[in-house]
């Protein structure tokens, strides 16, 4: 999937001026992030390093308080300006959507699922308001600030941006590293899951569709088997089936047999 699909420029009238209005309230962003960040360097290191009391940067202070105050309002004004836009966006693609199925004729219509075609004008493009409303402003400030905060730290001091240009790119390789390993490892949990599902299968119902299921009372006699009063080792007298049996010592039935004690 694209991070932007070009087609809802041409769908959507109204997102040409939300991604303008985007990258604007995103590049001011970028700025506040810089200015706090500088500021609050300027606030911190005299007070660390012994040079300055508070008193002294409180001028400072009261600078950071502002670009704080602005970063909040910004962020909310990107809140509404994305709700507006999102809003808007749907609206744009539902009558879209809707002039084009007139368009297409009660013929066509007639020979299509009513209920598809109200859940993709419904809910279909309800679900655009989380790509509008959060996602692009996100992408928008995904890359606009670090560019911003690497051209700063080259400007203030080339030889970190040199260390942070060149370890930057291996955020990316290790996160591929961890998916890739972690895919590995879900995928042979998989295959364990699906042999022992198979096995369970082949347990419950062994060699026949009908075999009947492990009833209460009747006893397990190891994994893959149950006993069963037709199996070979099924006690005939009823009763345990620990022991050998032993005719009874009666002289009316002499025929009898009785378990062991």
């Amino acid at each position: 999937m694209r991070p932007f699909d070009p087609r809802l420029l041409r769908r959507a009238r109204a997102t040409g001026g939300f991604l303008a209005l985007t990258v604007v309230i995103g590049t001011l962003l970028a700025g506040t992030v810089l200015a706090q960040a500088v500021v609050l360097a300027h606030v911190l290191a005299p007070v660390v390093l012994g040079r300055a009391d508070l008193g002294d940067v409180s001028g400072l202070l009261t600078v950071l308080l502002g670009v704080v105050a602005l970063r909040a309002v910004l962020l909310w004004a990107q809140d509404v300006a994305s709700a507006r836009a999102s809003a808007q966006v749907r609206s744009q693609l539902r009558s879209a959507l809707l002039r084009h199925v007139v368009a297409l004729g009660p013929g066509w219509l007639g020979g299509q699922a009513s209920g598809e075609l109200a859940q993709v004008a419904a809910r279909g493009v309800d679900a655009l308001d989380g790509y509008f409303a959060r996602y692009l402003p996100q992408l928008v400030l995904t890359v606009l600030v670090p560019t911003a905060v690497l051209v700063t730290m080259a400007w203030a001091d080339p030889l970190s941006a040199v260390v942070v240009l060149v370890t930057l790119p291996l955020i990316p390789f290790f996160l591929a590293l961890v998916g890739m390993t972690t895919q590995v490892a879900q995928r042979r949990q998989w295959q364990a899951l699906e042999r022992l599902g198979h096995h369970f299968l082949d347990v419950v119902a062994p060699g026949t569709a009908g075999a009947p299921l492990p009833r209460r009372g009747r006893p397990w006699n190891g994994w893959g088997t149950t006993s069963s009063p037709w199996s070979p080792g099924w006690p005939r007298c009823g009763c345990s089936a620990a022991g050998p049996r032993r005719p009874a010592a009666s002289p009316t039935s002499p025929t009898t047999t009785a378990c062991a004690p």
